[in-house]
């Protein structure tokens, strides 16, 4: 999950950055994070099989995960820039959810949902037909849910 989020976020970054310094750093945090995400793979299949971890397990782990970003990641991280670009201002939940509003208009148009639903998709070794159906179903579901 955490190098799924990172990667397509630093994607959008470097897609949307109109500074070609920050697009460039962002592209290549965001391979730094694919090769993350790869190297988990790998221990993942060696350690899922000895351990019998199915998909139900997974999906369960990804569900709780997904439900934490917005109680937890992207809150905090919204909170703590705000704070720095409003020194002494109070962060309020209005302002949260105002932020929040602006930010996914943007990901709408500019989040890689293809590349995201692929990568929440491996751990769970499916068939690559099915992989093939599933990933770009559960992309257009993430679409819906920022439309």
């Amino acid at each position: 999950m955490v190098e799924t989020g990172t990667a397509t976020f630093y994607a959008a970054l470097a897609k949307v950055s109109p500074e070609p310094v920050l697009a460039e750093l962002a592209s290549r945090i965001k391979d730094d994070e694919h090769r993350h995400f790869y190297l988990y793979l790998y221990h993942y299949g060696r350690w899922a099989g000895q351990e019998g971890t199915g998909r139900i397990e997974v999906l369960a782990a990804l569900r709780a995960r997904m439900s934490e970003l917005d109680r937890e990641d992207i809150y905090y991280a919204i909170k703590h820039v705000f704070l720095v670009m409003h020194p002494g201002q109070p962060f309020t939940a209005a302002d949260y959810r105002r932020i929040k509003r602006h930010y996914t208009r943007l990901a709408r148009h500019h989040y890689p949902y293809r590349t995201a639903a692929r990568m929440l998709l491996r751990p769970l070794r499916l068939s690559p037909i099915l992989q093939s159906v599933a990933a770009p179903l559960l992309a257009f579901a993430g679409w819906l849910l920022l439309s």
